[in-house]
């Protein structure tokens, strides 16, 4: 019979379940700019979910205790688990919690890698980006780049600063300026429809930091003039956290003193010529790399950013087995007085070992499974509200299976190792103390 002390409170649980729900509404429905909030719900829901372990164990057990009622094995196995829950659900509870964090923050970098991928696609529609620096590109340089023989379409890009004032709001932002503002470039920034004079794009840092939505009017203003521009479409801005608005280079003019384009973006025509055009790039001192070759190096970059990220989880998933290991360990020896019984009466030793195996098998599973729902939870968490909050990005949350089925197998492979390796040294140290022999009928 278990202490007083260690039984299991319905009441208390639902105490506990509802202080920690009420946690996560507040954080989530707190202030809409800060980050605390967030972060203290998506504790309290990892703690939250760790509660659900003994409960759904229980539970459980007793559904399949009146399914295999008649099996000797299974009856032992579900009796013990109930009466051992609570011995090892802080481990069950770790190992949820890193299943979990692994399984979100994997979907997270796979729906974001998607997003960022998909960005790229659409801003490097063209073949060749080239970059002047000093004073950007000059009349005789676009004359020259427009001259050559395969170039079908040039853009030019530029940018400078400016401040913005909206809903009593001030700061300084980037003024992005592209030559035409045409079908083409908007579809690259998601926007189908024609921008007029008065109208504008921005990005979600701005929208962000601004309170700005689709169809306010912010006011733009430098030393020398002022213009107030209707916001018409919300682009998305990945590695960029600064704020920035865009604009045709006409528009520009009139805000800004100079509009210098220091930066090409070039369609070729059949018959792309690579060695001409590097030649006329290295000619000028121009910067050149191919469209293909930037959207590679970024991603690749955004790879490597991540490494840290993926060696950290997986050190948080061997910790997680760890304490699995020693909770399990501890309470093998805590079992010492009945696998004596249980030898006295006929179980064998791979018999014991059996049921070591097939308990951190069925814990291990419950955990796994509420681990899932956890992840996707911790997902939706740091997609939807703790990047916007911090960067102003929005990610769109994309599951993937393979992000999601990793972790959980990896937990799947460990969970009989952490059963077994227990009850493999508990048997040996038996076997060589003496009081009993590993007989012929156990191999």
């Amino acid at each position: 019979v278990r202490p007083e002390h260690d039984r299991f409170n319905p009441r208390q649980w639902w105490l506990a379940a509802g202080c920690l729900s009420a946690v996560i509404i507040l954080g989530l429905a707190g202030d809409s700019s800060g980050l605390l909030g967030p972060f203290l719900a998506l504790a309290a829901l990892c703690f939250l979910t760790a509660l659900c372990v003994r409960p759904a164990a229980l539970g459980l057990s007793r559904l399949l205790l009146g399914l295999w009622s008649r099996r000797v094995h299974v009856l032992i196995n579900l009796k013990e688990m109930q009466r051992y829950i609570g011995d090892i659900q802080v481990a069950l509870g770790a190992l949820l919690i890193a299943v979990a964090t692994a399984i979100g923050i994997g979907v997270m970098v796979d729906s974001f890698r998607a997003s960022f991928t998909e960005m790229l696609t659409m801003r490097l529609e063209g073949d060749w980006f080239l970059q002047k620096d000093g004073d950007g590109f000059d009349r005789a340089d676009l004359q020259v780049i427009q001259a050559h023989p395969t170039v079908a379409m040039l853009l030019t890009y530029g940018e400078r600063t400016a401040w913005v004032t909206h809903r009593d709001v001030r700061d300084r932002i980037t003024v992005g300026y592209i030559s035409e503002l045409d079908a083409s470039v908007r579809r690259r920034y998601g926007f189908e429809q024609q921008i007029g004079d008065g109208e504008v794009m921005v990005s979600e840092p701005l929208a962000k930091r601004f309170t700005a939505s689709v169809g306010d009017r912010i006011r733009l203003h430098t030393e020398s003039a002022s213009m107030t521009l209707r916001v018409v479409h919300i682009f998305r801005d990945y590695g960029r956290a600064s704020p920035r608005v865009l604009m045709d280079q006409r528009v520009a003019r009139e805000l800004l003193d100079r509009t210098p384009m220091d930066r090409a973006f070039i369609t070729m025509a059949q018959g792309d010529d690579r060695e001409a055009m590097m030649a006329l790039a290295a000619k000028q001192s121009w910067q050149i790399q191919s469209q293909t070759g930037l959207r590679t190096l970024a991603l690749n970059v955004f790879d490597r950013t991540f490494v840290v990220t993926d060696a950290l989880t997986a050190v948080g998933l061997i910790v997680a087995v760890m304490g699995l290991y020693n909770a399990i360990t501890a309470l093998q020896l805590k079992r010492d007085r009945e696998f004596r019984l249980l030898r006295a009466i006929g179980f064998t030793a791979r018999d014991l070992m059996r049921m070591s195996v097939v308990q951190s098998v069925w814990l291990a599973a419950i955990a796994l499974i509420l681990a899932l729902p956890l992840g996707l939870g911790i997902a939706w968490m740091l997609c939807d509200q703790i990047n916007p909050r911090a960067f102003g990005w929005s990610i769109p949350l994309r599951p993937s299976i393979a992000a999601m089925a990793k972790p959980i197998l990896f937990g799947l492979i460990v969970a009989p190792l952490a059963g077994w390796l227990p009850a493999l040294r508990w048997v040996g140290e038996r076997a060589h103390k003496g009081q009993y022999a590993i007989r012929q009928d156990d191999e």
